[in-house]
């Protein structure tokens, strides 16, 4: 998700006029937080982000869950499958508005 959500941005910074060394530089220092909750909802129009904000929070329900497994080594038992699974959902959600907006496949970028 976190490539998906990368290319979006990057082709929407490309329309904008922002040069490749400040996208690379962005793009070094950005994390999936920064990506999804600030620069997303900016790619999108107002109606978009109301619409879309259930699946833009379970998104970052899921990465957060991701960062917890990691970092914390939360305990399998602990975590919440319906987090994860709505979250998964979210992410197709997002990745088919992402490649609408985009106009780019970016489900096949990234398999």
């Amino acid at each position: 998700m976190e490539v998906v959500i990368r290319n979006a941005v990057t082709t929407a910074l490309k329309n904008q006029g922002v040069s490749n060394t400040k996208m690379k530089s962005a793009n070094d220092e950005a994390g999936l937080s920064i990506l999804l909750n600030m620069l997303v909802p900016l790619i999108l129009k107002k109606m978009e982000v109301k619409k879309y904000k259930v699946y833009l929070d379970r998104l970052d329900a899921l990465r957060t869950v991701r960062n917890k497994i990691m970092h914390e080594n939360l305990p399998e038992k602990s975590i919440d499958l319906e987090a994860v699974k709505n979250g998964v959902n979210a992410a197709i959600e997002i990745t088919l508005l992402l490649e609408r907006k985009t106009g780019k496949g970016a489900i096949s970028t990234v398999l």
